[in-house]
């Protein structure tokens, strides 16, 4: 029987920068029976975050992870502590996993 591992999970950008490759905006160690299970697990942790939460995770400040755009639109129509939900989640990450 598979035991669960721990993974450290990069959060990318979505859309790749050529040679520059994808953007990286924070990482997280999350649990899981393999690495496709644990980015998963990274994509559901991401919907069930708001946009400042993702925002205060970033690693650089001056590179938010979506256009502007699309969080005004999100927080107008379900308030500002809406969880931004997988919709949002998958159109503007990918995650990265390695055993840690």
């Amino acid at each position: 029987m598979p035991r669960e591992k721990q993974y450290a999970v990069e959060i990318l950008e979505k859309h790749q920068h050529g040679r520059y490759g994808k953007r990286f905006y924070f990482g997280m160690y999350l649990p899981g029976f393999s690495k496709k299970d644990a980015e998963n697990v990274g994509i559901e942790t991401l919907a069930a975050m708001t946009f400042d939460e993702i925002n205060s995770r970033c690693v650089d400040e001056h590179q938010k992870p979506w256009e502007i755009w699309y969080q005004h639109q999100h927080e107008a129509k379900n308030g500002k502590d809406a969880p931004i939900g997988f919709d949002l989640a998958e159109m503007f990450f990918c995650c990265r996993t390695y055993i840690e």
